[in-house]
Parts: structure tokens; sequence; C-alpha cells
């Protein structure tokens, strides 16, 4: 399996306490040998894979968020405080890996092709002390 990321990334201090950050992702791979969205019949290679994740795909993530820290805090026993907040959007769009579960009268190997998207949150707190 061949596979390929680019991500560019931009971090941007406001102030001694926020941070802003920035990000765009691109990745591709190309499907493993063994893997085939549909097999000519039961038992057709010794070695069967049909796992989206080892398909054909490429994927797009665009990031951004907030960083806050507070270090030499006045509160007793921590040294640092850090608090994060980050939005991502992902979107993966698979080559070869058609979606069984579509609504529709579908023949075999006609489905339409597997995507999604995603919007993910993260949120994290840090203590050093």
């Amino acid at each position: 399996m061949d596979a390929h990321t680019v991500e560019l990334a931009y971090v941007h201090a406001l102030n001694n306490r926020w941070t802003l950050e920035g990000s765009v992702r691109y990745y591709t791979q190309e499907a493993a040998d063994f893997y085939s969205d549909l097999y000519e019949f039961e038992n057709s290679q010794t070695h069967l894979a049909r796992d989206k994740e080892l398909s054909t795909l490429s994927g797009t993530t665009l990031g951004t968020g907030a960083v806050y820290e507070w270090k030499q805090t006045s509160l007793p026993g921590i040294k640092r405080l850090q608090f994060s907040l980050l939005l991502d959007w992902l979107n993966f769009e698979y080559d070869d890996f058609r979606d069984v579960t579509a609504k529709g009268d579908f023949l075999p190997g006609e489905e339409p092709l597997y995507s999604f998207d995603a919007l993910v949150t993260r949120a994290s707190l840090i203590l050093e002390y």
C-alpha cells in the first residue's frame, strides 16, 4: 500500500496567553494488494479484504482552534495551565469501495461509492505542577 500526506499548519500568538491555530491536510492512499470491493467467487484468493481503510481513498482535513496558556499561575502548586479547543472538518472519498447500505435497487458493484464528512471537536486541559 502506498500512501502520501501533505499538511500545512500555521500557529499565531495573539499575546502571552492566547494562540490561534489553523491547518489543512491532504491524504491519499492506494489499495492494498489483497483488497477488492467484489470477489468473483468465494475463496477466489488466499488473502481477502474488503475493509474500506485498505481501499484507494483520499481525505482532506481543515482544522482551526485556540489555545490559552497561563504560566506561573497564582494557583498553589500549579506552574502552568493550558486549555485548548480545536475543531476539524474531515472529508474522505473512497475510489473503489461501494456503499452497500445505500438506499435503492442496486446490482452488486453498481452501488454509489462510499464517502463521509465529519466534524470533530477536541478539548484538552493540561496542568503542570
